[in-house]
């Protein structure tokens, strides 16, 4: 039996509703008892059987599970297919058993072949090597038997080998003069008959050899005439390609000759135009100067004749003043004697003409103070009028004066900061070249302490070589000398060759400087180097000249010992 929960099952009959006192305490905790935690009443539930579960359960996922089967099916169909492949691959007995048999077949016969060319090539690249070695070693040879010292050594080897042929031939003759002081007169007949044969045989070759050296004289001859023409020709092509070559040369010397006359005039016009440009600079600049001069004597003589104006303006104000003062008081001086002289003559008259006169003098009076106050206040206006103007001229001159100062000052500021960067930029300038030029003196000594490092490296590997050359002709020598000595040759000559140093020189061995035997600047008349001989007679004359040990003078070259 199986406990099913939440199975939509289909039951028959009248659906039932939940009712009102379900629905009432439907937010009231879970009940307990015969309820599942989220509420299901176990009262409630389908209690189905095993066979009718599996029956629905097959039913709702019928389609699911027919899809996994094919699936499962068709990969057991592969897995089984790939086994039989695999399985049948080492079967000799089908078609691709045989093709695969074939294939390794070849592929084995392939490596095989590839082996044995590998073989092969390996044996041939050894074989060319051996004679790529052996070739070097011939040219190293024949270059070594063309070397001046080993060419002389030969020549000395066969002369001990022609003189080894000329005893022979002495003691042949002597043999053959003994044996025909011995032999009868027949012996002695036939021993004449064959020599007659020799002579008349040696004559024929004699002639031969005399026919062949003609023609190759003549030969020669054709040869040296056919020479001559190609060098005279060769020597008329590389005339006209000289008179060629000159006539080039010519017109690049004139063409640089008008690139050098156009760089020196435009130099000559640059210094020109920097010669103009720095009289500018200095016509504006004096112009600048004067000008700042005759502005500045400008406000001086506007500062001197304000001055003298205002003092001039003062004056004539007190001047003024003064004539002023002058003409009231005469004028008051006049009244009063023309009042005290009225007063004695009109003393007695009556008082409507001093009344009179007291009102003309006091009407007189009052225009008189009242045209006098009124010239005093326009003085005072035109004073304050004149001080106002002159003020605000001063501000005026004032403000343009700080302005012009202002602008002088900028203008200085600017020449200043200009002359600054100037000599900011000229300074970096400096340095730059500095640095440039302390760099290309740098590299210069590095160059040339590597060029004495090669030089002296290029020595040193030199004297190395001429050493092991050295060791190597002594070698040399010593074998030939010894073999020609155990074959009974005269070995003088070789000795005489033989002698250690480069050079062919009669001086000493110089072996610090590579195993060299120098030649002298003495010599006879012909140019021959003088042997270095210490005869009996140099010694006594040595005896005679020389009062003791005279150092190293006398071991410079050239001196005879």
């Amino acid at each position: 039996m199986a406990t099913v929960q939440n199975v939509n099952f289909v039951q028959y009959g009248r659906r039932k509703g939940k009712e009102k006192e379900e629905e009432k305490h439907s937010h009231k905790e879970p009940p307990t008892g015969l309820y599942l935690p989220n509420g299901t009443d176990l009262r409630q539930v389908t209690v189905l059987r095993r066979d009718e579960y599996n029956r629905i359960h097959d039913g709702i996922h019928a389609k699911q599970r027919a899809k996994e089967q094919a699936l499962q099916e068709k990969l057991e169909k592969q897995r089984y297919h790939a086994e039989a492949k695999e399985f049948i691959k080492t079967w000799p007995n089908t078609i691709l058993g045989e093709r695969q048999m074939r294939l390794n077949a070849k592929k084995l016969r392939e490596e095989a072949e590839e082996q044995e060319r590998q073989r092969i090539d390996l044996e041939e690249a050894q074989y060319l090597a051996e004679c790529r070695k052996k070739a070097i070693e011939a040219a190293k040879t024949k270059q070594y038997y063309k070397t001046d010292r080993v060419r002389g050594f030969h020549s000395a080897l066969l002369l001990t080998e022609v003189l080894k042929e000329r005893e022979h031939q002495v003691e042949l003759n002597k043999a053959k003069k003994e044996r025909v002081k011995e032999a009868s007169p027949e012996e002695r007949k036939r021993i004449q008959q064959e020599l007659d044969k020799e002579l008349a045989e040696a004559k024929e070759l004699e002639a031969l050899k005399a026919k062949e050296r003609k023609l190759t004289q003549s030969y020669q001859v054709d040869q040296w005439k056919k020479r001559n023409k190609e060098g005279e020709r060769e020597k008329e092509a590389d005339m006209k390609e000289g008179e060629r070559m000159r006539h080039l040369h010519k017109l690049y010397e004139m063409e640089k000759e008008k690139l050098k006359l156009l760089k020196k005039a435009t130099q000559q016009e640059t210094k020109k135009t920097y010669n103009r440009c720095v009289e500018n600079k200095n016509i504006f600049r004096a112009l600048d100067k004067e000008r700042e001069e005759e502005e500045n004597e400008e406000i001086q003589i506007f500062a001197e004749s304000k001055r003298k104006l205002n003092k001039m303006r003062h004056d004539r104000e007190l001047k003024i003043k003064k004539d002023r003062e002058v003409k009231q008081d005469k004028m008051a001086a006049h009244v009063q004697h023309f009042y005290e002289e009225f007063e004695a003559r009109t003393r007695e008259g009556v008082d409507y003409i001093q009344q009179d006169a007291d009102a003309r003098q006091e009407k007189r009076e009052g225009d008189k103070i009242k045209k006098r106050n009124d010239m005093i206040k326009a003085i005072g206006e035109h004073r304050v009028k004149t001080l106002g103007d002159m003020e605000e001229m001063s501000k005026e001159e004032k403000k343009t004066d700080r302005e012009s100062l202002r602008r002088r000052i900028e203008l200085d500021l600017a020449t200043r900061n200009e002359e600054a960067v100037r000599m900011k930029e000229r300074y970096r300038r400096s340095k730059h070249i500095q640095k440039f030029r302390i760099s290309q003196i740098n590299e210069r000594a590095e160059v040339e302490r590597q060029d004495r490092l090669f030089d002296v490296e290029g020595d040193e590997m030199m004297l190395e070589q001429v050493k092991k050359e050295e060791q190597q002709y002594h070698n040399y020598t010593t074998v030939v000398i010894e073999d020609a000595k155990c074959r009974g040759r005269n070995i003088y000559p070789l000795v005489k060759a033989a002698r250690a140093g480069f050079g062919g020189g009669h001086g000493p061995v110089f072996v610090d400087k590579g195993v060299v035997r120098p030649s002298y600047m003495t010599a006879d008349r012909d140019g021959k180097e003088m042997p270095n001989i210490n005869g009996v007679s140099t010694t006594e004359i040595k005896g005679l000249t020389d009062g003791g040990e005279a150092g190293g003078a006398k071991k410079r070259l050239g001196f005879v010992w």
